[in-house]
């Protein structure tokens, strides 16, 4: 009997970006904004889809995977934040290389807002963006 291989076994690279709102305000993507430049979304899992918004408080996942052996990923998100103009911008972007350091780059132009990167090493990598006001000490 021949075992079955699956997609998700083909995939030299996987990474699941999480997104934590600590700030007081709601996050609505921008829908324009979602692109994956190298690599393909994780379909038919929970937390596959990048969400509509991200309530004060809340954590959001997705994730995505290479298409094949010898390949990486790379792409990227826009959040605005909700309320009245004008409407800031918080930006994350994930790379997942096969060959080179993993980079993320997480951008807000709110003032007095920070985001914090977490983990994400190696070919299957969390990385989580933390989302929240600058401390004042």
């Amino acid at each position: 009997m021949v075992p079955e291989l699956s997609i998700r076994n083909l995939a030299s690279r996987e990474i699941t970006v999480v997104i934590v709102n600590h700030s007081p305000e709601m996050l609505e993507l921008d829908t324009d904004s979602v692109k994956l430049w190298r690599g393909k979304w994780e379909e038919g899992i929970v937390g596959s889809v990048v969400p509509q918004a991200i309530r004060p408080g809340e954590s959001v996942l997705w994730r995505c995977k290479s298409r094949g052996v010898a390949q990486g990923i790379e792409g990227s998100v826009t959040f605005q934040i909700a309320g009245p103009p004008p409407h800031d911008r918080v930006r994350f972007n994930w790379k997942n290389r096969y060959f080179g350091p993993n980079a993320y780059i997480a951008q807000s132009t709110r003032k007095g807002y920070k985001i914090e990167v977490e983990g994400g090493e190696g070919a299957r990598a969390v990385v989580v963006f933390v989302l929240g006001p600058q401390s004042s000490t």
